[in-house]
């Protein structure tokens, strides 16, 4: 489209009326609406009637349109390649933060693992008598603890597990 100097269209070609979603007699004469700047490209974003948004690219040079001068505004929906930059930046956002919650199940996981062995192998030691005879009461919260501790590593090993079914290693 041509705009003059005073900001108004004096020309639109049929792509632009497809792009703004007007005809030409709608547009001519009216102002362009948008701050012009020479050799710049610019992104835009355009209200359809129905109420859609379009981002359009512009490019402007400086012209001479029936003798006196005007802009050149060369314009391009680029609404789809947005949208694409914008699902492929998420995409990867959610890879990254995917990997970083593996990372954490992982080291949390390992990270309990250790203790937990730990306490089982000490609860253990106690419940073979290693250091004495126990009590009833004493060999009853013992054998809890081994049991509670072996149920904690079952949990703790199908957390790893779930881990790597979801990255692909298992």
């Amino acid at each position: 489209l041509i705009v003059d100097t005073n900001g108004d269209i004096c020309f639109v070609n049929p792509t632009c009326e497809l792009i703004f979603g007007r005809k030409k007699e709608e547009l001519l004469g009216v102002a362009f609406g948008f701050f012009l700047v020479p050799e710049a490209k610019e992104e835009l974003q355009v209200t359809y009637r129905s109420g859609e948004i379009r981002t359009i690219e512009a490019r402007t040079a400086k012209i001479f349109w029936k003798e006196k001068p005007a802009w050149l505004v060369s314009v391009r929906d680029i609404t789809e390649r947005k949208e694409t930059e914008r699902l492929k930046s998420e995409i990867i956002e959610r890879k990254r933060i995917n990997e970083l919650k593996d990372e954490f199940v992982s080291t949390v996981s390992h990270e309990l693992r250790t203790p937990m062995n730990s306490i089982l192998g000490f609860s253990e030691t106690l419940l073979n008598g290693i250091y004495g005879e126990l009590t009833g009461t004493q060999k009853s919260r013992i054998e809890r603890i081994h049991h509670n501790g072996r149920s904690l590593l079952r949990l703790i090993d199908d957390l790893l597990d779930i881990s790597k079914i979801d990255a692909g290693r298992m």
